[in-house]
C-alpha cells in the first residue's frame, strides 16, 4: 500500500503584533492562516491546505481604531507624550471611514481611496504622515503592507534670518520679557528644550547651558520630560554674556530643579513673529530661530560638522539640507548686491 505524502507547509513567521501567521498558494489564491501559537498555525495551515477546513475559520475582526489603542499601549513605556499625541490626532481626524473596520478587511484599494481623499483637504505632508502611521499598525496587525500611490512632498524651505537680520530682531528685542528666550532660540534650542531648562541646567558663572531636559505637548497637556530629544541632543551650549545678564536678572527660589520659564508653548513663536512682522523681517517662528544659528554659523564661515554638533542636529543630511538652503539664499543676495552696484553706476550724474 503506498504511503500518503506528507503534507508540507512554510514554518509560521511572528508578526510585530506577537501572531504567527503562514502564507499559503491554494488553486491560484493566495491565503493567510495567523494563529497566537505556532503550532496551531502550522496545524490549521496544514488542514487548510489537505481541504480539511475552509479559509474563514478565524478572521482577525479587530477594528482599525482598537488596532491603534493596542498599537500605543504596547509601546506607551518607549513613545514621547508628544507622539502617542501625534497618534491620537489621526485616530480621531483622519481615515475616519476604515477607522471602524476590521484590519483584515482592509485592502491596497480601501486604502488608496482613503488617501485619495484625505489629499484632497489636507497637505501631501499630513496625508503621508498620517498614512505611514497607520500603515504600521496595520503591519503590525496583519503583517500586510500596500503600495499606495501618495501625494508629492514638495520641498519645504523654512524660513531663517541673516546676520544683519539676526542684529535687527536683537535691536527690537531688548528690554522685553520675550527676550531671554529668543536668545535661547538664537543657540539653537527648540521649542522643547527653551520651555524644559531648568536653573540647575545653567551655569551662570561659566556661562553655559547644559541641554538634558525637554517639555512637550501630551495627550493631557504639557509634560516634562528628563530627556533629550535624542542622543545627540545632549550638549552644552555657551551663553552669550547679554543672556546670562538677563537669566542673572531673574527671580527665581531655592529649587534649582524649577523650570526657568513658565509661559505657553506658543509664546515665543507669537511674539517672534510679531516682531519679525513688524519689522518686514521673515516671520521664522520658534524653529526658525534654530535655523537662523545655522545661518549665522554659515555667515561666519563655521564648517557644517561643528554647528551639526553644537545645535544637536542628530545626521549630516539634515545640516547638509540646511546649509544649501543658506547658501542658496546668501548667493542670491550676493548677486542682487552685485547687480545693484551696477545699476547705481550706471545713473548719469549731475
Amino acid at each position: 500500500m503506498p504511503r500518503k505524502s506528507k503534507i508540507r507547509v512554510p514554518e509560521p513567521t511572528r508578526l510585530p503584533s506577537g501572531r504567527w501567521r503562514i502564507q499559503l498558494q491554494i488553486d491560484g489564491r493566495r491565503l493567510s492562516v495567523t494563529e497566537d501559537d505556532p503550532k496551531e498555525c502550522q496545524a490549521r495551515a496544514v488542514a487548510l491546505k489537505a481541504g480539511l477546513i475552509e479559509q474563514a475559520a478565524k478572521p482577525n475582526r479587530i477594528t482599525l481604531r482598537a488596532a491603534i489603542d493596542k498599537y500605543i499601549d504596547s509601546r506607551s513605556a518607549v513613545l514621547s507624550p508628544s507622539t502617542i499625541r501625534g497618534y491620537r490626532v489621526i485616530q480621531r481626524n483622519r481615515f475616519k471611514a476604515l477607522m471602524d473596520r476590521p484590519v483584515s478587511e482592509i485592502t491596497k484599494e480601501t486604502m488608496q481611496r482613503a488617501v485619495n481623499s484625505e489629499a484632497r483637504r489636507l497637505s501631501p505632508k499630513s496625508v503621508t504622515n498620517a498614512y505611514l502611521f497607520v500603515s504600521s499598525v496595520i503591519y503590525n496587525e496583519t503583517g500586510n503592507r500596500y503600495d499606495v500611490a501618495l501625494p508629492r512632498l514638495m520641498p519645504h524651505e523654512r524660513p531663517f534670518l541673516s546676520a544683519d537680520e539676526i542684529t535687527v530682531l536683537l535691536n527690537a528685542i531688548r528690554g522685553t520679557e520675550a527676550e531671554a528666550p529668543i536668545l535661547f532660540g538664537l543657540q539653537s534650542l527648540r521649542r522643547s528644550e527653551i520651555l524644559g531648562l531648568r536653573w540647575c541646567d545653567v551655569d551662570l558663572a561659566r556661562g553655559t547651558a547644559h541641554i538634558r531636559h525637554t517639555r512637550v505637548q501630551g495627550e493631557k497637556g504639557m509634560a516634562d520630560k528628563n530627556t533629550a530629544k535624542n542622543s545627540s541632543s545632549y550638549r552644552t551650549i555657551r551663553l552669550p554674556q547679554r543672556l546670562v545678564d538677563l537669566l542673572r536678572d531673574m527671580p527665581h527660589g531655592d529649587d534649582d530643579s524649577e523650570r526657568i520659564f513658565s509661559f505657553g508653548p506658543n509664546y515665543i513663536r507669537a511674539n517672534v513673529n510679531r516682531v519679525c512682522k513688524r519689522l518686514g523681517l521673515p516671520e521664522v517662528g520658534t524653529h526658525g530661530l534654530r535655523h537662523s544659528f545655522a545661518s549665522l554659523g554659515y555667515y561666519l564661515e563655521v564648517p557644517a560638522k561643528v554647528i551639526q554638533k553644537a545645535g544637536g542636529w542628530s545626521d549630516d543630511h539634515t545640516m547638509l539640507k540646511i546649509y544649501t538652503h543658506v547658501s542658496e539664499k546668501y548667493v542670491e543676495r550676493q548677486r542682487t548686491a552685485l547687480s545693484n552696484f551696477f545699476d547705481e553706476a550706471d545713473k548719469p550724474t549731475g
